[in-house]
């Protein structure tokens, strides 16, 4: 730990009362700072190791898997699929933040961040030993330090105001002022939307839905325990006021990487650039108003399922112009120009165009009510947010692997006529997902439920196609990374 590093992290938890003075040992930064700072690094691992053995023992105990007591024999371990979640969630979560030091830095070409560097090796002012590195490298991809500090903090503690509780001025300033201005109209479109404003109103939300969980689970409160007056749709409406805009928070910044990489290759802005940005905006907006679309079939009154229904179909028209936009950008280049980061491009359209129009056929109530819990849901989420957030990943690390890496190797090479396996990998990758997710469209039209162990004899050829699908799908990424 170097002076420097601690004085960083002394001045990011500053909003923090009482905080900062206790890690100081004083007034400044000196040698009980840096006593303090080893022995929080020395004992954080074992706690964080002691909390992992214990949630893994409490996931074994007897009744764990059967938390209702019932006697029959015909109980599945339910263990393995909370690690499995638990290692998702995680996953998510870092390849959220490692996607804003990537990519966050060269969008937004601010003055501070003009310095060349190299992500992978610590700067020579740096200690080796300092290895909060990549929190400071999220702190600077954005330029405004105060939203930065928000966001991260919001992340960090899901949700918790710490700095509204210490200074009103200081959220206000960062929120309104130069967030909104810098997200919406200077970067412009090339950049990630409204995904910031996104997360500071919706992720509070997901905190108090959480704690109020905690407090009927362990302090006997009942705000969702319906046997003494709670309600437990609450928490599914909490919950997906923050799930709904999570999902575009998701892909903002996949949408993002396509208006860059298709205006770099057309050599011109995009086209309708205003249009593009207030798109963006009204996809905040609209996003963020929404989440009831998911609670269909809870029992919502049909004023309140109309009110969704046309919002959640209005959504079409700002994601229709985004569509149009693009194509209207890359509209006259030769096709023997195309390049990878091309191609996942186009595909990204493709695919999303496809998706958001099986969530306009699932926006309809009467349809929803149908197909509420089908494999129909599963093929629409897959295609505009898995299949998009991930494809947009790759046409990102073509676009800009000579500014992550450096150089191009041979094998990564974006024109695709240079590259005869990844001009395979990518047409056989594409195919791929399409014979994963296009059957289940037919399978949720045959009412087939997710999640469940065994289906009719009647649909087990798509089944078996979808198998297939997945497997090919899953086969050619770990060739792409091996």
């Amino acid at each position: 730990m170097s002076f420097w590093g601690a004085t960083v992290i002394c001045n990011l938890l500053s909003p923090i009362p009482y905080l900062v003075t206790w890690l100081l040992g004083g007034f400044y930064v000196d040698s009980p700072t840096l006593k303090r700072f080893f022995v929080l690094h020395f004992i954080l691992p074992f706690v964080a190791l002691v909390l992992v053995v214990l949630h893994i023992f409490y996931l074994h105990l007897n009744g764990s898997s059967n938390p209702l007591g019932t006697e029959t024999a015909l109980k599945i371990p339910f263990y393995p699929h909370m690690l499995s979640t638990d290692g998702k969630g995680f996953n998510y979560l870092i390849l959220f933040l490692l996607a804003q030091s990537f990519f966050g830095l060269i969008e937004l070409s601010h003055p501070d961040n003009s310095i060349p560097v190299n992500r992978f090796v610590t700067p020579l002012q740096i200690v080796p030993e300092w290895y909060f590195l990549a929190y400071y490298a999220i702190l600077k991809v954005i330029p405004s330090t105060l939203l930065s500090v928000l966001i991260r903090l919001e992340l960090s503690s899901s949700g918790l105001r710490i700095i509204a509780l210490e200074n009103q001025n200081f959220y206000n300033l960062a929120f309104t002022l130069h967030g909104a201005i810098m997200i919406f109209f200077v970067v412009m479109p090339g950049l990630y939307g409204g995904y910031a404003i996104m997360l500071i109103v919706t992720l509070p939300i997901l905190t108090g839905g959480l704690l109020m969980l905690v407090l009927d689970l362990h302090l006997n409160t009942q705000f969702y325990d319906a046997a003494f007056n709670g309600d437990p749709v609450l928490y599914q409406h909490l919950f997906w006021f923050f799930g709904h805009p999570e999902v575009y928070i998701i892909i903002l910044p996949a949408f993002g990487v396509i208006s860059q990489t298709l205006s770099t290759t057309a050599g011109k802005l995009v086209f309708g650039g205003p249009s593009m940005i207030l798109a963006m905006g009204c996809i905040t907006v609209l996003g963020s108003l929404v989440w009831a679309h998911h609670m269909m079939t809870v029992g919502l009154e049909t004023d309140t399922r109309a009110y969704f229904s046309a919002v959640t179909m209005m959504i079409a028209i700002p994601t229709g112009t985004k569509i149009f936009n693009w194509l209207s950008t890359y509209m006259g280049n030769p096709f023997s120009t195309i390049s990878l980061d091309i191609w996942y491009a186009l595909s990204f359209i493709f695919l999303f165009t496809l998706g958001g129009t099986t969530g306009v056929v699932l926006g309809n109530t009467a349809v929803d009510v149908a197909l509420h819990d089908t494999y129909y849901v599963i093929a629409h989420f897959h295609f505009v947010l898995s299949l998009g957030a991930v494809i947009g990943l790759i046409c990102g690390f073509f676009y800009y692997q000579d500014s992550m890496f450096g150089y191009t190797a041979n094998v990564f090479t974006r024109n695709t006529s240079d590259s005869p396996y990844l001009r395979v990998w990518s047409i056989v990758f594409l195919f791929s997902i399409l014979l994963t997710f296009l059957p289940m469209h037919l399978l949720g039209f045959n009412v087939m439920p997710r999640r469940i162990p065994d289906y009719a004899d009647y649909v087990t050829y798509l089944n078996t196609m979808c198998s297939i699908g997945s497997i090919s799908t899953v086969f050619i990424l770990y060739s792409l990374i091996f």
